[in-house]
């Protein structure tokens, strides 16, 4: 099986430092049994790097940026469950930018990245910052999180349960009119106001001002919900805001539980069983295979300390990806090539994609930089209906087509040959 590994999350914040500059924190989590870790002396100790990619989507300016890390942890200690740091970044007003962030274990060369687009807005007249939200809120202590002495530790998975019931907020408001103004902080659900913090009306006497507080959400339901903070004057509003979830109830019955649609997906597993495994699956009845189900996610889930799933979010995101990218002759595009690759190894990090107009018959070609090694799989639409095979792949243990390694120049571009990796080891010339 594939292992669907989850273990880069990210959020961001973007503050005011002058009209033309924003400073960004970049919050980032990463699961410790991510890493490989080597006894030292008498400490365990994992190196690590931060790749950060950063392209300013308005110019086309890209700049990249390697950070070497490590985490030390006492041989007597059992290292906790997540790494939690932040990255600082000063970025112009006025532009979107695409923030990548890759991790790369450096013994295993083990790779997982995620991205973001951020918006540096124009900080001009009256003006909000992000709204950041975090489960720590430190005030007996220094620590590098600190703005204007609050400590707020980074939480980018913005999850809250029993055990981290205290959600704090923060966001910095600037310009404020010399006049009688409005502040409203809520949280909404699908739109709707669920719980009024605070509304309020007060005579501003500072250009700049800090909004911070706490709520304990533990009288909330589980569910999706965002926290908005909304700044009136007598002639402009103003409103940040941010999502969070909550989900305080384990399900032990997970597949069970599900929405028909997810439940449908969760047993839709046959990409990520070795084959003696899916002969089997294949052979059960349906109560049977929601048992095995269950105990699949169960064995797959990162965190099982934790009230989600998300070795399972992937493969939702992944499948729903595949359907709505990669549906073939009124067939959902799960059950095609370029579907069964997706939902085993992620979405690709580029797609290459060539038309009939090209002179040769449509293919695609999909690179992978996030994986172990770099990868690449070429599929082409031989018969031109739609209908896309998978050819060739720099994975072993996938199916190479020899009939297309005897005929490429009818199915690809030499120029197109050489950016699929290992392919021009393979080819007849």
């Amino acid at each position: 099986m594939v292992a669907i590994i989850i273990s880069l999350i990210m959020d961001y914040s973007v503050f005011r430092i002058s009209d033309d500059t924003s400073y960004c924190e970049i919050y980032y989590s990463i699961q410790n049994k991510f890493f490989t870790y080597i006894k030292e002396d008498i400490n365990y100790v994992a190196s690590f790097s931060l790749k950060i990619d950063i392209t300013n989507l308005s110019t086309g300016f890209k700049n990249t940026t390697i950070i070497p890390k490590a985490i030390i942890t006492p041989y007597s200690s059992e290292p906790t469950s997540h790494t939690i740091d932040f990255i600082p970044l000063f970025l112009l007003s006025g532009y979107v930018f695409l923030i990548k962030i890759t991790v790369i274990d450096s013994v295993s060369n083990r790779m997982d990245s995620t991205s973001m687009i951020i918006y540096s807005p124009q900080w001009k007249d009256f003006c909000i910052s992000s709204v950041q939200i975090t489960n720590r809120l430190i005030s007996d202590r220094k620590t590098p999180f600190e703005k204007n002495g609050l400590n707020l530790l980074p939480f980018p998975e913005r999850l809250f349960n029993i055990e981290s019931p205290l959600l704090s907020y923060y966001c910095e408001v600037y310009g404020l009119p010399k006049d009688t103004i409005n502040t409203m902080i809520g949280i909404f659900q699908k739109g709707n106001l669920i719980k009024l913090l605070k509304d309020e009306n007060e005579f501003n006497s500072l250009k700049t001002r800090v909004i911070a507080g706490s709520v304990n959400i533990l009288g909330l339901t589980d569910g999706k919900y965002t926290l908005v903070i909304q700044i009136k004057s007598k002639d402009k509003i103003v409103k940040s805001e941010k999502d969070f979830e909550i989900v305080k109830t384990k399900k032990t019955n997970f597949v069970k539980s599900l929405k028909p649609d997810e439940k449908e997906i969760a047993l839709f597993i046959d990409y990520l069983l070795p084959q003696e495994e899916l002969s089997i699956y294949k052979m059960m009845s349906d109560s049977e295979k929601i048992e095995y189900a269950e105990k699949f996610w169960a064995r797959q889930d990162p965190n099982p300390s934790t009230f989600k799933n998300e070795a399972f979010d992937e493969f939702l995101k992944r499948v729903k990806y595949a359907d709505d990218n990669f549906p073939e002759k009124l067939r959902k595009g799960r059950f095609s090539e370029r579907g069964r690759i997706c939902i085993k190894y992620g979405i690709p990090t580029e797609i290459v994609s060539r038309s009939y107009e090209s002179g040769y018959t449509p293919y695609q070609i999909w690179q992978y930089q996030n994986l172990q090694n770099p990868v690449s799989f070429l599929f082409v639409d031989k018969s031109n209906i739609g209908v896309y095979e998978l050819v060739f792949s720099t994975i072993k243990e996938e199916p190479m087509d020899k009939n297309f390694l005897r005929q490429w120049r009818k199915y690809i571009s030499e120029e197109d040959v050489f950016s699929v990796i290992g392919l021009s080891d393979y080819i007849q010339k």
